[in-house]
């Protein structure tokens, strides 16, 4: 598994994002979708990720440096290759670019259909809070979650080094089938 910049101009970028927004538009209603152009996504200091095995792209996810906090937008792993740690990875790659930001906060808004992408957030430290940003509040299918980030802490890179972090990650997908790793994700 590789960790790559997402190039939202690369068709692979470009057909997944597209697999995502028919998927949302599918699930919810026009109004409750709040898709993101994937060109903004790598605009100052957004960072764009996309993971490869073998080469193949199959999965992508971004955060958005907000005031003070970090919004994870655009997660989706490919569905072949769903509960193989692929969305965690992703997660633990933006949290890590948030740390580095000196961001206090990640934030996200999923949909009220997808509970496996809920319950994969709630694993990951996310917590269920208010709407923020432009969001409306009271939009029925929206879920609003964040993660605080605590800076000095043992896996923000400060105690330990970037091989280290990897190693524990790899430890963490080795360990892939178990409960902690399986279901679907996708985030709007």
């Amino acid at each position: 598994m590789k960790i790559i910049d997402a190039n939202p101009t690369d068709p692979r970028v470009i057909a997944m994002v597209a697999e995502l927004d028919q998927m949302m538009m599918a699930m919810y209603p026009a109004e409750s979708n709040y898709l993101t152009e994937p060109i903004s996504l790598t605009n100052g200091a957004n960072k764009f990720f996309g993971v490869e095995i073998e080469g193949e792209l199959l999965g992508i996810g971004a955060l958005i440096e907000c005031d003070g906090y970090g919004e994870v937008k655009r997660i989706f792993v490919h569905p072949k290759a769903r509960g193989n740690g692929i969305a965690t990875a992703i997660l633990n790659r933006l949290e890590r670019e948030a740390r580095s930001l000196g961001l206090v906060a990640m934030k996200l808004e999923t949909g009220t259909k997808q509970p496996d992408a809920i319950a994969l957030f709630e694993r990951e430290g996310f917590v269920i809070c208010d709407a923020f940003g432009d969001y409306p509040v009271g939009d029925p299918y929206s879920v609003f979650m964040q993660k605080k980030l605590c800076h000095g802490s043992l896996f923000s890179g400060e105690f330990l080094g970037e091989s280290q972090i990897d190693y524990i990650l790899s430890i963490r997908l080795a360990n892939r089938n178990s409960p902690r790793f399986l279901g679907t994700l996708a985030l709007r």
